[in-house]
């Protein structure tokens, strides 16, 4: 029949585009280029391979399913996956995925394994199989060009192009994704069957290939690399028997470069440029928040905190030390390694479950090396029948996947990683099966009888409606992140009233993202603080914009009550709005508690948290919260500054002295600290410190010659210390910058009438 054919064309091209397409697709609408777009061609694509799938089943009146090794290891990890989402600390994060890392949520990892079952359905011949393999090839060889070409290609249409490559904003990830096209090209250049054009064609694109991943300069690379091509060594000594004979140099001097580059780093040396530095937790802070989350109950040891949801175990067990570093800011969103990120999301169930699927692959390609050790002929075909045309790829299919399954190890993945990795699982468990048996393993269902037509109906009802339901939800999460890349150009523009309302619309599209919530309440304070520096602020306007914001920030924390961010935003809020609400002030402190319970050893946290019992009279606690914040991170000068004020306004000039002297310590040159401190000797007024406050006021001054209040603490003391003119200098420049003030003008009056006396 011409349309099952058509369908199953259509299915096969739906593999085709996924596995070449996917890994290397982006577009400059969202707010970033990556993830989200290929997350969506991917779903899009495996829905439609799927849906002709089912359509050619059902005309033919018999739904055939090939059996793969990793079927049941792959339902295993499904359900794990399912489990640990259903048990998860946010629910709609481990469904959905984080918004800068996809792969980690349900609807990716189903995409993942119904792309794998498609390539295993589709995939049946030995011209399909080389097929996909040369997309793959092509796609790898385009973004490895796409690279180099940025090194002395400008053009104007940057702000729509990525920096560096289509693939991943990390350099280690786009080296990762760079192996697979290596290993095929390697496999075509020493394959004797190949023609005198494949060779030079396949030589070019891994020449090219191989220099990109020289420029890259990832160390991690060449490890990976060096074990695919050590298997591919081991391979050529004892099994192949068609290589081309100068191939066995070749590939022992890549074996020995790559030996070379992994141990002393030498990509360092000769790369001219490269990615900016990937800024990450390093193996044993991962592993220790990793354990820990572990260690939370049964639940947390079996299934983990959820899938995507590291950055909750980041915040519940980061480190005291990244107070002290630049990186304080951030919050590590992933571990160091997909490892870490498995265990850590999905617990030790799902961590074994995944663990099956290499030890199966493995143990299968075991069974092929035994095999092909005991066959005498000089050509090994990948295919057992009349089909058998090209060449053997199954080694490079195994070196390629061996490579993807050790960094998975060493990094953590994101979507195009991901994808390449189920791909040539799918491939290689394609291979093996073909290897050893004569014929695939396949699961036939007739539909010719009524019950087994109408279960198949039903079941298949429901997953077209489950595919339609969620690409038309995706479809709307797509736009709203389109809205929140508009509104960030917007903002950019400062253009902050568009800014907001796309924001709001992204809020409308996608309601369950509390990222969406959390930009629309700093937008509306944007705004608010705008209209609050009018020359004429309109104080209803400044009210409702404060209101709004504090609604979203509450919305923020109803979809993501875990989120120590979320919690950050909504205490930021309410210290913003004290000015229109009273009680403000009690809330803010309420919602620095809970970030504090989810993050405890934020020493920011603590701060915000010390100043807000101080305005609200609770000087015991605001004392316990500053000093817990200078516990936590002695090299900063704030809370040392929030104590000085503190004991100031108890009078206890001394002790704020002592404070505000250790922040200028950590402080130097900071003319505020400085201010502070010649105000806190003015006031105490000890032996020799009139000079001491003389002193730092005119430091102060030296650094910011228009600072009002060192000009005019400068011009007490001189008034005090009969120096008129000089103070009369002092009190005037004060006027020239708050012409308004009624104080300066009756002091510069009475010095005047002192001067005419």
């Amino acid at each position: 029949m011409n349309i099952v054919r058509r369908l199953q064309s259509l299915s096969l091209i739906s593999v085709y585009l996924s596995a070449a397409l996917a890994p290397i697709f982006f577009l400059p609408f969202t707010t970033e280029p990556f993830e989200l777009n290929k997350q969506y061609l991917l779903v899009l694509l495996v829905s439609l391979g799927l849906l002709a799938w089912l359509g050619a089943g059902w005309l033919n009146r018999k739904i055939i399913v090939r059996r793969s090794p990793l079927d049941l290891p792959l339902l295993f990890f499904w359900l794990a996956a399912l489990a640990a989402t259903l048990f998860s600390k946010g629910r709609v994060l481990s469904l959905l995925g984080p918004l800068d890392n996809l792969a980690w949520g349900l609807v990716s990892i189903t995409a993942f394994l119904l792309l794998y079952f498609l390539i295993v359905q589709n995939i049946q011949t030995d011209r399909q199989f080389g097929a996909l393999l040369r997309l793959i090839g092509i796609s790898g060889f385009l973004a490895a060009s796409y690279y180099l070409l940025r090194f002395v290609w400008t053009s104007g249409a940057d702000g729509l192009l990525p920096r560096w490559n289509t693939m991943a904003a990390s350099g280690g990830l786009f080296a990762v994704s760079l192996l697979p096209a290596f290993f095929l090209g390697v496999t075509n250049i020493f394959n004797r069957a190949n023609s005198v054009r494949a060779f030079s064609l396949w030589s070019v694109a891994t020449a090219i290939t191989f220099t990109a991943m020289i420029g890259v300069k990832r160390q991690i690379i060449w490890l990976a690399a060096a074990a695919g091509l050590g298997f591919f060594l081991a391979a050529e000594l004892f099994l192949l028997r068609n290589i081309r004979s100068v191939g066995r140099i070749l590939l022992a001097g890549l074996f020995a470069i790559a030996v070379l580059f992994w141990s002393l780093d030498l990509s360092r040396f000769i790369a001219p440029a490269s990615f900016p530095v990937d800024i990450s937790l390093s193996p044993k802070t991962s592993w220790q928040i990793t354990s820990q989350t572990l260690k939370e109950g049964a639940i947390r040891f079996l299934l983990g905190g959820g899938p995507g949801t590291f950055v909750y175990s980041f915040s519940a067990y980061r480190p005291v030390e990244l107070n002290q570093t630049i990186a304080r800011a951030l919050r590590f969103r992933r571990p160091s390694s997909g490892a870490f990120e498995l265990l850590a999301g999905m617990g030790v169930l799902g961590f074994l479950a995944f663990l099956v699927i290499p030890v199966v692959l493995l143990g299968r390609v075991g069974v092929v090396w035994r095999r092909r050790l005991s066959d005498t002929r000089s050509h090994f075909p990948l295919w057992r029948g009349p089909d058998s045309q090209s060449q053997d790829s199954f080694f490079g299919v195994t070196a390629a996947w061996l490579s993807l399954a050790i960094t998975f190890f060493l990094v953590d993945f994101r979507l195009a990683q991901w994808i390449l990795f189920f791909v040539f699982s799918a491939l290689l468990a394609v291979a093996v099966s073909f290897k050893i048996a004569a014929q695939p393993v396949v699961f036939s269902l007739s539909l010719q009888r009524r019950p087994v037509v109408a279960s198949v109906t039903a079941a298949a009802i429901l997953i077209i409606t489950g595919l339609i339901i969620g690409n038309f939800f995706l479809g709307r999460f797509y736009l709203a992140d389109v809205a929140a890349a508009a509104a960030r150009h917007s903002a950019e523009l400062r253009d902050y009233e568009g800014a907001n309302k796309l924001l709001v619309r992204a809020g409308e599209l996608n309601p369950y993202r509390a990222e969406y919530a959390i930009g629309t309440a700093q937008a509306f304070l944007v705004l608010a603080a705008r209209e609050s520096r009018e020359e004429s602020p309109n104080a209803l306007t400044v009210a409702n914009h404060l209101t709004q914001a504090v609604d979203a920030a509450r919305r923020a924390t109803a979809l993501s009550p875990q989120s120590a961010a979320a919690w950050e935003t909504l205490a930021m809020t309410y210290a913003n709005a004290q000015a229109a609400a009273p009680d403000a002030n009690r809330w803010a402190i309420k919602a620095w508690s809970r970030a504090i319970e989810l993050e405890g050893t934020n020493s920011l946290f603590y701060l915000e948290r010390g100043i807000a019992y101080q305005r609200a009279k609770m000087i015991d606690l605001a004392k316990n919260d500053l000093a817990k914040a200078i516990a936590l991170n002695p090299n900063d000068a704030r809370p040392h500054i929030a104590l000085a004020l503190l004991f100031e306004a108890e009078k206890e000039f001394s002790r704020a002295l002592d404070e505000a002297l250790i922040a200028g310590k950590i402080s130097s040159n900071n003319p505020g600290i400085i201010y502070l401190a010649g105000r806190l000797y003015f006031n105490r007024d000890n032996k020799g410190d009139t000079a001491k406050a003389e002193a730092a006021f005119r430091q102060t001054i030296l650094l910011e010659p228009n600072h009002a209040n060192a000009l005019f603490s400068l011009g007490l003391l001189l008034e005090r210390a009969g120096k008129v003119s000089e103070a009369l200098e002092n009190y005037r420049k004060v006027q020239k910058l708050n012409p308004e003030n009624k104080e300066v003008a009756r002091r510069i009056q009475t010095l005047h009438k002192k001067i005419k006396k």
